[in-house]
């Protein structure tokens, strides 16, 4: 009878038609799961049917081609020693990958819906609004929790642009599911607001609407069709049948008849669940993956228009696609409240320097808005021009932070002060903050901190500091 040794040397050699892999003798490897004394693709697909997440691989010295393999199939070095280099085996990155992909390209689509709900998880998971997130184990697999009012509210910046230049987002001879109730809403935008009807709607948004008013009214309508169609369509079937699901849980609040701004609804219509190593994924390579996405979206578009009756080009709907509604980067709210502060104490400070600042200051964006998009009132601040010049679209180092935080907060409390219903309103539909607790400012800093150096870690992007 052979001894472990000797079969899984036999094994090792090939001697019975195997696959080059061998299981390693615990007393000498331990941690090692299986010894690959070569590679190739018979030998890593036999391998990767017998490994589980997480396990250790011993392989021998190999070519730099090898390497790129053995990482296309999901190895990762791990370390190096006498008998060969180490990898762990860690496909659910690679698998993460391979369910975007194959949702922008591979997935059947009737509708823009799939497109759309993909981008919105990218733009939320790797923007401010990630804040809103929430994170928790079921059954021993980690997830990520993304609430479905935000989903519907990344879908109305999205779809406004398209719905009001016709540009078609389904077949021939239907409609989108909430395109009625999204006209009408686009239309009263138009007759209530005198210039950017879509920026200023959405501004108000997360104030919130008059009860009663015709806003909330036609808002409530546009929230509940997009999120019926957003729960039976792409949710449902978008990826395999374990990519979404929707759940109830983090929902605070039970009473929905009232919704009147962005944070009751984020607040209150549950949310979608996807594994967290896919949320991952969808930050780190966010800003990069947003923008594939709106071009494969143009794409589809101009395929929805064939057989009509004007066909549109990539040319055409690109822009709406690609190009933030708030570029603009309008600061006059900002401007005008640090103005006031000026007058009132004759005295402005730089936040960065802690010098005295005149007439000619300039309003920066503490987390740039090339990267964030934001223009909301704490994002805002006075800064000395030539320090604003030199910090340009940088992320802010830490250290920088750190020291200008008196002076953050202090400002901060001013706006608060000035424009309380706007400043608390940006916090909680943004940041997820309520500037009715008492560590309200804490609450801010530690998230700026946090977005800034998250999102420069994952783009390796360079820091300013003073």
């Amino acid at each position: 009878m052979l001894t472990r040794r000797e079969a899984l040397k036999i094994v090792a050699t090939g001697a019975t038609g195997t696959s080059l892999l061998m299981y390693s003798n615990a007393a000498a490897h331990s941690n090692i799961a299986i010894t690959l004394p070569n590679i190739s693709l018979e030998i890593l697909h036999a391998a990767i049917r017998k490994l589980k997440n997480g396990d250790k691989v011993l392989v021998s010295p190999q070519s730099v081609d090898e390497k790129l393999l053995l990482k296309t199939y999901g190895f990762q070095f791990s370390e190096e020693n006498a008998d060969g280099i180490i990898y762990r085996f860690c496909p659910t990155r690679n698998k993460s990958i391979e369910t975007i992909s194959s949702i922008i390209y591979e997935d059947s689509k009737v509708t823009t819906y799939k497109i759309a709900l993909l981008r919105a998880l990218v733009d939320i998971s790797s923007g401010l609004h990630s804040e809103h997130v929430f994170y928790d184990s079921e059954d021993g697999t980690d997830y990520a929790y993304i609430p479905y009012g935000l989903v519907c509210y990344q879908w109305i910046k999205y779809y406004w642009s398209l719905i009001e230049q016709d540009i078609p987002q389904i077949g021939r001879n239907t409609s989108l599911e909430f395109e009625k109730p999204l006209r009408a809403l686009i239309a009263y935008a138009q007759q209530h607001y005198a210039l950017s009807p879509q920026t200023q709607y959405l501004d108000d948004f997360k104030v919130g609407f008059l009860n009663g008013s015709e806003l909330e009214r036609l808002t409530s309508e546009v929230m509940s069709k997009l999120r019926s169609a957003i729960r039976s369509g792409p949710v449902r079937y978008a990826g395999n049948k374990e990519t979404f699901s929707s759940t109830n849980r983090f929902s605070y609040t039970r009473n929905t008849k009232n919704l009147h701004s962005l944070s009751d609804y984020i607040n209150s219509k549950g949310c979608i669940r996807l594994r967290l190593s896919l949320f991952f994924e969808m930050q780190v390579v966010g800003n990069i993956l947003s923008d594939a996405i709106a071009i494969k979206w143009a794409q589809e578009s101009v395929r929805l228009s064939e057989r009509r009756e004007h066909q549109i080009t990539l040319q055409a709907v690109l822009p709406y696609l690609l190009t933030d509604i708030f570029e603009d980067r309008d600061q006059s709210q900002a401007r005008e409240i640090a103005t006031r502060l000026l007058q009132q104490e004759n005295s402005l400070t730089c936040v960065y320097s802690g010098k005295e600042l005149g007439k000619q200051f300039a309003m920066d964006h503490i987390l740039p808005y090339s990267i964030f998009y934001n223009n909301d009132l704490w994002n805002l601040v006075p800064s000395a021009p030539a320090v604003n010049s030199k910090k340009s679209d940088k992320i802010i180092a830490l250290d920088t932070l750190y020291t200008s935080r008196e002076r953050l907060l202090e400002y901060w409390d001013y706006v608060a002060e000035t424009r309380s219903e706007v400043f608390a309103s940006e916090l909680s539909s943004t940041l997820k903050i309520d500037t009715k607790s008492i560590s309200w400012h804490a609450q801010l800093f530690d998230a700026v901190a946090r977005q800034a150096d998250v999102t420069a870690q994952h783009r390796g992007l360079s820091r300013w500091k003073f």
